[in-house]
């Protein structure tokens, strides 16, 4: 089928707008496994004995807590549900979350090239197009 350039624009322009999309999308999620790592490691690193320390709450607010290895963390497991868990428990329970957003960050990723791949076919189509239209009548006489 044959696609006219006021056609080929219009798709450029749409696979444009996904591609900003997809782009935002894989911004939010690599945001989302950055806390998640940090909450991992944090919690890895947590001593055996008891030791203060800061917790931040929001707005430059710092609350002291003691905290060990043997803590029981709340945890947030989605749907405004919450559950207590143990600190190893919340390690692989962050561990599964950590390779589901892999999991779709590379989706994320692969559709973003196949967004790219046409984006660059229509990019040339427009182009070709618009250097034929612009090339002289050839003048027979």
């Amino acid at each position: 089928m044959e696609v006219t350039l006021d056609q080929a624009i219009n798709m450029l322009k749409v696979e444009e707008a996904k591609y900003s999309d997809l782009n935002n999308k894989i911004a939010e999620a690599n945001a989302v496994l950055s806390e998640l790592i940090t909450a991992k490691v944090t919690l890895e690193n947590l001593p055996k004995k008891k030791t203060e320390t800061l917790v931040p709450i929001g707005g430059g607010v710092f609350l002291p807590v003691s905290a060990t290895k043997e803590a029981k963390l709340i945890v947030s497991v989605g749907a405004g549900a919450s559950v207590e868990k143990s600190v190893t428990d919340t390690i692989s329970f962050l561990d599964s979350k950590i390779n589901a957003v892999k999991e779709s960050l590379d989706e994320l990723i692969k559709l973003m090239n196949k967004t790219q791949k046409n984006i660059n076919v229509l990019r040339e189509k427009i182009n070709a197009s618009i250097k034929n239209s612009n090339q002289a009548p050839t003048v027979v006489g």
